[in-house]
């Protein structure tokens, strides 16, 4: 389920999702998501800044650096997604109706796309634990030479507005596959009038549930 509170303006209201809590921008600011089928504020998002990014940050490189997500074997990471992938399936038609009010894609293009993304989840999760390196022949009789792969850490991936949950999903189930953690920011709004679509579905709605439901360490990134 998304995290949503009624207001007394009617609106739904949603948070970001930073170090296992939903939260507001710290600068206390929140702007109105308007479904462009009918011109009008359907929901509010915190208005983040500077503060918020690096909170998120802080948070994913803490799960990082001290787990449990790094502690985690890819074949327990493999778990994970395959758990956030059956969430996202039953949530499916949930996930389409906020994306179409807050982005104004036809619906059924949207129920489409969540509907599938899952299996980007499966995928990845059977890459998971087959990530290997190679050996390297030397002419060195004394020398062994090969190379691993490693998750990089902390990765910032912009979403882009047009269709911010599958796209999201295209740098998300990679990254955490690898063992990396991600914080996904809105991509650019250049237009006030503009809905900002990616913070109150994609990142956040998602791998919200996956954490309550598959206990994904809190501190793994996403913004919405």
């Amino acid at each position: 389920m998304l995290d949503k509170v009624d207001q007394p303006s009617g609106l739904q209201a949603f948070g970001m999702y930073i170090n296992g809590a939903s939260v507001g921008a710290s600068n206390g600011k929140i702007m109105e998501s308007l479904n462009p089928y009918s011109g009008k504020p359907w929901a509010t998002v915190p208005d983040g800044g500077r503060e918020d990014i690096n909170a998120a940050v802080a948070a994913a490189r803490a799960a990082f650096d001290h787990g449990p997500w790094s502690e985690m074997t890819a074949t327990q990471r493999a778990a994970l997604l395959r758990k956030l992938g059956d969430i996202i399936k039953r949530d499916a038609e949930e996930l389409a109706r906020c994306e179409s009010r807050d982005n104004g894609k036809l619906y059924r293009e949207m129920l489409g796309q969540w509907q599938y993304i899952p299996e980007w989840f499966y995928y990845y999760a059977g890459m998971a634990d087959k990530l290997q390196g190679d050996t390297v022949p030397s002419d060195r009789p004394n020398f062994f030479i090969y190379t691993r792969r490693e998750p990089v850490g902390v990765v910032g991936a912009i979403t882009p507005w047009n269709s911010p949950g599958l796209l999201l999903v295209f740098k998300l189930a990679p990254g955490l596959a690898a063992g990396s953690l991600r914080r996904c920011p809105r991509g650019p709004r250049l237009d006030p009038r503009v809905p900002a679509p990616t913070r109150s579905c994609s990142a956040y709605s998602a791998t919200r549930a996956a954490r309550a439901s598959a206990r994904l360490p809190a501190s793994s990134p996403t913004t919405p």
